[in-house]
């Protein structure tokens, strides 16, 4: 084997302090684009909106027996709502998102977010997760297992904040995440309970506990 001289051995150690800079910034972005403080708004108001909606419509089962059987104004409301809380979370989400990265740093635009976090070496955790329960929902809705839908989802999305809390290296989404997979865990091997609850118990309170630790440093 030939001998390495010294300017092939700088230049490997220059190589190697480059690739190990740019890993660095790109690290130090995901960081930026995972604080949950981003995202503390959108979990308090996402949580509470399930809670409340799972509640409004336990209370019209017990009331008229059903969902089904509810007076159709009633489901119209719950239904309008429903819209103008999804409208109103996204608009939460991006906007405190965009504003919170514009803050750390002006050339963290939304765009170059979003790009970084569907890069190469995210998607392909975070979509085939995000498939994986799209595909089993339809699977247990198709075979009248309805109820189980709220424990998979539950259990995929402590996954996916688990793989988030690992990559920012960040507690608070770990909180969240190991919130979502336990009581998803629970409800699939626990008698089953009015889907409504279990909702409110398993993805609402998940999204509480993350907005609750959000505010806090690692």
């Amino acid at each position: 084997m030939a001998n390495i001289d010294d300017k092939q051995l700088d230049k490997m150690v220059a190589d190697i302090a480059s690739i190990k800079s740019v890993i660095d910034k790109n690290q130090g972005l995901f960081q930026d684009m995972l604080l949950p403080q981003h995202f503390r708004v959108f979990s308090f108001f996402m949580g509470i909106a399930v809670i409340v909606f799972s509640m409004t419509i336990f209370f019209l089962q017990i009331r008229y027996g059903s969902w089904v059987a509810a007076p159709q104004a009633a489901k119209a409301i719950v239904y309008g709502a429903l819209v103008v809380c999804w409208i109103v979370a996204a608009f939460l989400k991006w906007s405190r998102w965009g504003r919170g990265l514009m803050k750390i740093n002006r050339a963290y635009t939304l765009t170059r977010a979003v790009e970084q976090f569907f890069s190469f070496r995210i998607v392909h955790v975070y979509m085939p997760l995000v498939g994986i329960g799209l595909i089993l929902s339809f699977y247990l809705y198709h075979n009248n297992l309805a109820y189980y839908i709220i424990c998979a989802i539950s259990i995929l999305m402590g996954l996916i904040y688990n793989f988030l809390g690992s990559f920012a290296g960040s507690r608070q989404w770990l909180v969240g995440g190991y919130w979502l997979m336990l009581s998803g865990l629970c409800l699939l091997l626990l008698d089953p309970i009015p889907a409504p609850i279990a909702v409110a118990m398993s993805p609402g309170c998940g999204l509480l506990a993350f907005a609750f630790v959000s505010d806090r440093e690692n």
